[in-house]
């Protein structure tokens, strides 16, 4: 597999920096109008799924669900434009040019790309890197301690909120308030994880009936609350674990959790509009367009107007990421409001002054915006590096932090991609430095705490599920 993931990683590479340094007309050779360019992409999307597919039965290969996500989230609205010539929102037919098309084209060969590259360049977890023990007892009662300490920060939450127009002051607001609501958001997905890992470990299941009791508490005052976001990276991770670790996730039975998934959450964004929670399948279907349509919208509108009204950047944002790592109420007094982030120069740029609503911005919009069509394939690629990358590094049992990096990018991938850089690094590296410091305590307590008469359980994994996972590794 390593020759097919270099060839293709190289190819595609070739491809897109020749089409990222002249712009859209060189992508465009074979494919004149944006109607074209979205069928040969979407047959070329396809076909990496197939590669995938092909390289393992496992449906969380980079190749299948993080890529096909992607793919799905770009082209599902994109065809609906370019193909079906209907609205989504307030962005009209029309907008589905040529350079929309061409930037989606971009960032899904340089996922691709990146993450062939990030596979082949790099090797799996050796035997002698893996010889920790972790008392995955510690690990579920951190996890659990977490999602207890966040059911009451959720119903601040909706206490602090009763009454006011949802999403009152939320574009503008970077106090105590905010911070505490990212928080629980991170605990969620940490708690989650511990909870999960440390049951397939222990008992072959992702959760007992009182973890998903727990969860639920969690959960309920969260669509309460209008957020439907906040559940997706816990739910796609929960599914990874029980792909990897349990046993294999069949098709339909991934189909109808995928269909209930969309149900709800169309549902809660009517809710949260005033409208009825379900009024057809035509409402519904533009309902979900709409919440996945982000990228399409902030992508268009961004090429409407860099570089015509605003210059490039040239990094500029994701510098300004890096810097605003600290939670905002330390950032901003430190280094100001965050008006040089994405979010805040894509505000400026259309002109939109609401302190009540914004707009998450998107991965394909802040490449563009700093470096162009050239941008747009380089963060995919390193992106997808990243992707490849981690997916060698998973571990099994998982004793480190560095194990479950991969299953947390791609839990966290639906909320990234329609985020500023800000977000995207703050939802990767905060969970991970949570996970890196109970790992460190389970660790800690399992040299203390072990003895002869408290043996250890070291799971199998489900080799056939996950082929990131070695059979010369530890077992």
């Amino acid at each position: 597999m390593t020759r097919a993931q270099t060839s293709l990683g190289v190819g595609a590479l070739l491809l897109a920096i020749a089409a990222g340094w002249t712009g859209p007309e060189a992508v465009m050779s074979a494919a004149a109008s944006p109607v074209n360019l979205t069928l040969v992409t979407i047959g070329g999307s396809v076909g990496v799924c197939v590669l995938g597919r092909m390289a393992r039965r496992d449906w969380f290969h980079p190749f299948l669900f993080p890529f096909g996500y992607v793919a799905l989230t770009l082209l599902a609205p994109l065809t609906y434009l370019v193909i079906g010539h209907q609205s989504i929102g307030v962005l009209a037919p029309s907008e589905g040019s040529l350079g929309l098309t061409a930037a989606f084209t971009l960032t899904l060969a340089g996922l691709a790309s990146g993450t062939g590259l990030g596979m082949a360049v790099t090797s799996s977890l050796q035997t002698r890197r893996m010889q920790r023990r972790v008392d995955n007892s510690n690990l579920l009662f951190l996890g659990r301690l977490a999602l207890a300490v966040t059911i009451p920060l959720r119903l601040y939450e909706i206490a602090t909120h009763i009454g006011q127009p949802y999403g009152q002051g939320s574009a503008v607001d970077f106090g105590p308030d905010k911070a505490l609501a990212a928080a629980s958001v991170m605990l969620l997905l940490v708690g989650v994880i511990l909870v999960v890992v440390a049951n397939t470990q222990l008992r072959d299941t992702i959760a007992t009936r009182s973890d998903f009791g727990l969860f639920a508490l969690v959960a309920v005052p969260t669509l309460l609350s209008g957020s439907r976001g906040d559940l997706v990276a816990p739910v796609v991770f929960a599914l990874w674990a029980h792909n990897t670790y349990v046993r294999r996730i069949h098709l339909g039975t991934g189909f109808v959790v995928a269909v209930v998934i969309v149900f709800l959450f169309q549902g809660v964004s009517g809710s949260r509009s005033g409208a009825a929670f379900y009024e057809g399948p035509q409402q519904a279907v533009a309902r979900t367009l709409s919440t996945i349509g982000v990228p399409a919208f902030t992508t268009a509108r961004t090429i409407e107007h860099v570089p015509t009204d605003q210059p490039f950047l040239h990094g500029t944002t994701y510098l300004s990421a890096i810097e605003r790592q600290l939670p905002s109420f330390v950032a901003t007094p430190l280094l100001g409001p965050p008006t040089d982030t994405g979010t805040f120069v894509f505000r400026r740029v259309i002109h939109f002054n609401s302190p009540n609503a914004g707009f998450a911005y998107s991965l394909p919009a802040e490449g563009y915006l700093n470096w162009g069509f050239l941008g747009v394939f380089g963060v995919a690629a390193l992106g997808g590096v990243l992707l490849g990358y981690s997916y060698k590094k998973q571990g099994s049992p998982p004793t480190r932090a560095l194990h479950l990096l991969y299953p947390v990018i791609v839990a966290s991938l639906p909320g990234s991609l329609r985020s500023d850089a800000v977000a995207q690094i703050k939802l990767v590296f905060y969970p991970m430095v949570i996970l890196a410091t109970a790992y460190a305590i389970a660790r800690i307590a399992d040299a203390r705490d072990v003895s002869p008469s408290s043996p250890k359980r070291v799971h199998t994994p489900n080799t056939a599920a996950s082929g990131a996972i070695s059979p010369g590794l530890e077992t």
